[in-house]
């Protein structure tokens, strides 16, 4: 997974930086080297993360459950 690709998961889930770093229970730098390409993402982060995103793209959030 490529930076690039991470923020793009990111996006798609809704999620900033540093909430995927709380989420993971470990520091911002860790997923900051990621988002920066200073360090590789675990497989298994990535894996995880690219079901995330794909279960966010088939399952949006609805925006249709505001009374107008």
């Amino acid at each position: 997974m490529t930076p690039a690709e991470l923020q793009t998961a990111l996006r798609t889930i809704g999620w900033s930086q540093r909430q995927l770093a709380a989420i993971l229970e470990c520091d911002n730098v860790i997923v900051w080297r990621w988002a920066t390409g200073r360090a590789d993402i675990p497989q298994v982060i990535e894996r995880w993360l690219l079901r995330m995103a794909a279960c966010h793209e088939k399952h949006p959030v609805p925006d249709d459950w505001r009374v107008r």
